[in-house]
């Protein structure tokens, strides 16, 4: 699979907003921190491609790694001790989605004065070739501020 990389799809003072308006989680935006995708395990990666699947198989959003949250609304940067590596994730995307899907964007933000201070961004769009298939041969939805599992009639549309 090939995924296709967009180029600067959102911006440090978006991101920042996110926090400083305690934004909430909703259909189209997720935030997680660097202990929900590092140190990387299986369950880890699994959490990954369901949720960039399910909005791919929605209508697309964002998932920002770096933000720490009370209840459903951005609380707090929390920052990865290393810095994320794109390659590593784009890879793993690419081998456990079943489907390519194109304009996927993967970024670092840089949000304070170092490099050390940046969240990673994966903006997935809607996916017109919908839907996509995890590793675990399941497909994934968004519903409210979740990741499920889609229904037998939904993967059939």
């Amino acid at each position: 699979m090939n995924t296709t990389l967009a180029k600067s799809i959102i911006s440090a003072e978006k991101i920042i907003s996110f926090v400083a308006l305690r934004a909430e989680e909703s259909l189209q935006l997720a935030f997680k921190t660097p202990d929900d995708i590092f140190p990387v395990s299986e369950t880890k990666l699994k959490k990954l491609v369901c949720d960039v699947t399910a909005f791919a198989n929605t209508i697309g959003g964002t998932i920002v790694f770096g933000i720490g949250k009370k209840g459903k609304k951005a609380d707090k940067f929390i920052y990865q001790k290393n810095i994320y590596s794109i390659s590593m994730i784009q890879n793993i995307l690419e081998t456990r989605i079943q489907k390519n899907i194109n304009n996927l964007s993967l970024e670092l933000v840089k949000i304070g004065e170092t490099d050390f201070e940046s969240v990673l961004a994966i903006t997935i769009p809607e996916s017109k070739d919908a839907p996509h298939m995890s590793l675990d041969n399941k497909y994934y939805k968004r519903q409210n501020s979740k990741s499920v599992p889609m229904e037998e009639y939904e993967v059939r549309i």
